[in-house]
């Protein structure tokens, strides 16, 4: 699978002022896990209503380098 980050490294997303408060309440690690969900699936948003991307990739993009894969999908359930 291709990633979006390293063809448009410099890819700018438009944010609603809400989504950008809101971040406050979320770790680091979740601000990035939906910065790249939402980058991923920008290009085909209103094309598509699921999304798919591995949990190798996702932990990839965002610099997640443990095996702690449990942490991971915590986040990712928030």
């Amino acid at each position: 699978m291709k990633t979006r980050m390293k063809k448009e490294s410099k890819l700018k997303i438009k944010k609603a002022n809400e989504v950008i408060h809101i971040s406050n309440r979320l770790t680091l690690l979740e601000r990035k896990l939906f910065n790249v969900l939402l980058m991923e699936a920008y290009p085909d948003l209103l094309k598509k209503q699921k999304h798919q991307l591995s949990r190798k990739h996702l932990g990839t993009a965002v610099g997640f380098d443990s095996n702690d894969t449990k942490l991971l999908k915590q986040a990712l359930r928030k």
